[in-house]
């Protein structure tokens, strides 16, 4: 995928110059539509990226690419994210 003149082959391509390069909410709407015409899988990815990222900054990323962490919820504490990552990568 090609954004900002840049091609995002990995996840640090997508953290570097694809999550982080986008400015508004606006412009990750416009990135998500895109990837999501490129990859089935865009919005657990994004997800699941937002997850190395500060609470803060995760909750950010939810809300302007309109994702959701595929097993984290609000207030997990860290044995629950590791039993929850545990069983969401058995399916």
């Amino acid at each position: 995928m090609i954004w900002k003149d840049k091609e995002l082959v990995t996840v640090g391509d997508l953290m570097d110059s694809g999550i982080n390069a986008c400015e508004t909410e606006e412009e990750a709407k416009q990135f998500m539509a895109l990837y999501r015409a490129e990859n089935l899988d865009a919005d657990n990815n994004i997800g699941y990226i937002s997850g190395y990222y500060s609470p803060e900054e995760a909750a950010r990323i939810r809300q302007w690419f309109g994702v959701e962490h595929p097993f984290i919820e609000p207030g997990m504490s860290p044995k629950e994210v590791f039993e929850a990552g545990l069983k969401f990568g058995k399916k």
